[in-house]
C-alpha cells in the first residue's frame, strides 16, 4: 500500500509526544508498505534528522514555514471559525506544495497527524483519509482555561470553543479517526464518537527494561518541559507534594527532565532539585530512580512518560486524569494520588518498603508488556488503512 503520512513537525527527535507517537508507527508501517513522509517545520531541523526520516519511510519532504506569515495566517483563523493553532501551522504556499506531491504520488490513502494538518487535505474526497484526533484538544484546553488566569482565560475558552467545532467539522471529512485513549475518544464532541478507532501508543520493551543498577534519585519526573500541563504538575509536585513528603524524609531528592525547561521550571533548582534539560537516553534517567511520580492537574491523552517507567520496572504514582487513559482500574499497576498530603503518604509509604515497590514494579511492568508495545499498538492502524 501506498501511504501519504502528512506531520505537523519533524518526529526527530523524539522530545513530544506526537513526534514519538508518529516515528515508531511509520517505523513499524514502513517494513510492509511504502510512505511517503511530508513534515512541516518551523527554523532548522537536527543534522542527522533527515537520516532518520529515511529509516521510517520511502520518501520525504520537509516544507518549511515562514514565521513572517504566522501573523497573517492566525489572524484568519481569528476571524473564521478555526482554532488559532490550525492557522499556526497553515499557509497557502506548502498547501500548494503538498497537493502537487499527493497527486504525484498518488498513495492508496492519506494519513494525517492532529487537527493541525487536516485543512491540507480535508477537502481530497478521491482519496481514502484518517485524521489522527491523538488527544481530545478541547477537553485539554477546557483543563486550562479553569487554571488561567483572568487575563488569559477568554483566549482558552475562544479557543476550546474553537477546537470543539473542529473536532466536530473533521469526523465529517475523514473516513477513519484516530485517538490514542478511551477517555480522550469519548470526549470528542460528536455524536459518533464512539466510531472513532482507539490507536494507544506503545514503549519500545528492548530501550526500556529494568537494570540491576543503583538508583540514586529518589523521585523523577520526565517530559517536554515547556509544555503547559508539565509545567503545571512540576509546580505542584515541587510547592505544594515535596513539604508534605519532607515531613517524613527531609532529605528526599527529584529530577526534573525533559526539553526545553521553562524559566518557572529552571527556577525549582536546587541541592535537592535537580533540573537537568534534555537528555538523550532518557531510559538512563529511569534506571538510576527509585519512584516515578507525575501529579498531572491537566492536559490531554496518554503519558507515554509512565508507560516508559513501568517498562523499566520503576513504580509509579500518578494522577486520576493520566491514570484514565491508560486503563479501567489503574489502582493494581500504579497509585493514584488525590491531594497533596494524599501523594505524599503514597510516596514515603514506597521509600519506606522496598517489598511494596518491587511488587508495584513488576506489576506495572508486567502490565506494559502486555497492553503496550508498539507491535500492538500499531495493529489496529494497519488494518483501518488496509480496509479502506
Amino acid at each position: 500500500m501506498k501511504l501519504f503520512v502528512l506531520l505537523s513537525r519533524v518526529p526527530y527527535p523524539l522530545e513530544k509526544g506526537d513526534k514519538l507517537r508518529a516515528y515508531h508507527q511509520l517505523k513499524l508501517l514502513h517494513e510492509k508498505h511504502e510512505i511517503f513522509l511530508c513534515c512541516l517545520n518551523f527554523g532548522r531541523t537536527e543534522p542527522d534528522a533527515e537520516e532518520k526520516l529515511k529509516e521510517i519511510s520511502t520518501h520525504q519532504a520537509i516544507i518549511n514555514l515562514d514565521f513572517l506569515l504566522l501573523p497573517f495566517f492566525m489572524l484568519l483563523a481569528l476571524f473564521s471559525r478555526k482554532p488559532l493553532q490550525v492557522g499556526y501551522f497553515f499557509q497557502w504556499s506548502a498547501m500548494i506544495r503538498i497537493r502537487k506531491l499527493i497527486a504525484a504520488w498518488q498513495p492508496d490513502h492519506i494519513y494525517a497527524q492532529l487537527l493541525r494538518t487536516a485543512e491540507y487535505v480535508k477537502d481530497l474526497h478521491h482519496i481514502p483519509k484518517t485524521i489522527d484526533y491523538q488527544d481530545c484538544f478541547s477537553a485539554g484546553t477546557a483543563r486550562r482555561e479553569k487554571r488561567s488566569s483572568w487575563l488569559t482565560r477568554p483566549i482558552w475558552a475562544s479557543e476550546k470553543r474553537r477546537l470543539k467545532y473542529y473536532e466536530y467539522i473533521c469526523f465529517e471529512y475523514f473516513e477513519n479517526k484516530t485517538i490514542i485513549s478511551r477517555q480522550d475518544r469519548d470526549a470528542i464532541p460528536h455524536h459518533l464518537n464512539k466510531d472513532i478507532v482507539i490507536v494507544s501508543n506503545g514503549v519500545d520493551l528492548k530501550g526500556f527494561t529494568p537494570l540491576h543498577i543503583p538508583r540514586t534519585t529518589d523521585l523523577l519526573f520526565t517530559g517536554n518541559m515547556s509544555y503547559p500541563p508539565n509545567v503545571a504538575s512540576v509546580l505542584y509536585l515541587v510547592e505544594k507534594i515535596l513539604p508534605e513528603i519532607r515531613k517524613s524524609i527531609p532529605a528526599v531528592t527529584l529530577t526534573i527532565c525533559g526539553a526545553e525547561p521553562a524559566k518557572a521550571v529552571r527556577d525549582l533548582a536546587s541541592d535537592r532539585v535537580i533540573v537537568t534539560g534534555w537528555v538523550k537516553d532518557i531510559s538512563a534517567v529511569y534506571h538510576t530512580t527509585r519512584l516515578f511520580i507525575a501529579p498531572m492537574q491537566m492536559g490531554a491523552g496518554l503519558q507515554n512518560k509512565l508507560l516508559e517507567a513501568m517498562a523499566c520496572g520503576v513504580p509509579c504514582i500518578t494522577s486520576a486524569l493520566a491514570a484514565n487513559a491508560l486503563l479501567e482500574s489503574p489502582d493494581e499497576v500504579l497509585l493514584i494520588g488525590h491531594s497533596p498530603e494524599d501523594y505524599a503518604q503514597k510516596v514515603v509509604n514506597l521509600l519506606s518498603n522496598a517489598d511494596e515497590m518491587e511488587a508495584l514494579a513488576q506489576k506495572g511492568r508486567k502490565f506494559v508488556m502486555e497492553n503496550y508495545t508498539w507491535e500492538q499498538a500499531v495493529k489496529p492502524l494497519e488494518e483501518l488503512f488496509e480496509k479502506s
